[in-house]
């Protein structure tokens, strides 16, 4: 580890950080301990440097790939004693800016996906970066990539986690205006109504329950057609062979939110 360590914190050969960066990947996921240590030695704020440092993909990759791994297990071990005290990223305050920035210039895929998922468990454990994360422009470039069409693989997969990480950035009322500026209540309706991915739905669902907190988003919502489209989806749900059960409890309570003390909502849906 701390070989490795060294070769992330001293090296700008691209090829040196790459693997290395794999290597402590497969370190993480194969022993809790491991993982433990190379956050304790500075791992995160290591790859948070080289991902400031290089446009190289073949880079970016493994590096944002080890670094996933190490915030999952983060996540995993806050009932731990030996984690619940750990700072993931000593001395780097501005890591949230890093990973948004990299999520608004790729295109790649698998990048994509990672930077989303870092960002989703880093917002959900410290609630003060949700604010931080959209006001670097995280809600935009999230938006965004719910709205590509997708087909299997890494594509589908990081408009999943990019639904997910919106659903929890919109806990903070601060990051309303910047959603409803980029029409993410339109996009998060439109896979409403086209998706059939369960816990796309679902986490679609939460996301527009968490956004409509006023009557003006509630309004914003409805105009989109978000009323029939939660319905649509109630009445997929209910007719398929094996009712999620999940997906009907934020499906109805996204309805719920839309038509509290709001008729215009309510005769809409009914």
């Amino acid at each position: 580890v701390d070989m490795l360590m060294h070769f992330l914190t001293m090296s700008v050969n691209d090829d040196v950080v790459a693997s290395a960066a794999m290597v402590l990947h497969m370190l993480e996921v194969s022993s809790k301990g491991a993982c433990l240590k190379i956050i304790q030695n500075g791992g995160a704020s290591s790859l948070l440097v080289q991902l400031q440092r290089t446009r190289n993909n073949r880079v970016l990759l493994p590096v944002i790939t080890a670094l996933r791994a190490m915030v999952e297990a983060w996540r995993a071990s806050q009932d731990d004693y030996e984690w619940c005290e750990l700072r993931l990223f000593d001395g780097h305050d501005d890591a949230i800016e890093v990973l948004v920035g990299l999520l608004k210039k790729s295109d790649h895929d698998l990048l994509r996906l990672e930077s989303s998922v870092v960002i989703y468990h880093m917002c959900t454990l410290q609630p003060q970066m949700m604010i931080r994360a959209g006001s670097a422009g995280a809600i935009e470039s999230l938006v965004s990539l719910t709205e590509e069409p997708k087909q299997d693989g890494p594509g589908r997969l990081a408009q999943h986690w990019a639904v997910n990480a919106l659903c929890v950035l919109l806990i903070a009322e601060e990051n309303h205006e910047r959603f409803t500026a980029a029409k993410g209540h339109l996009a998060l309706v439109e896979l409403l109504r086209t998706t059939r991915d369960g816990q796309v739905v679902e986490q679609a669902a939460r996301a527009l329950s968490n956004y409509m907190c006023t009557h003006r988003a509630q309004l914003q919502v409805a105009l989109g057609g978000g009323a029939e489209a939660l319905v649509s989806a109630v009445v997929r749900a209910t007719e398929s062979k094996a009712v999620d059960e999940a997906v009907m409890e934020q499906v109805c309570a996204a309805i719920c939110n839309l038509t509290f003390e709001n008729d215009a909502n309510r005769i809409k849906v009914g």
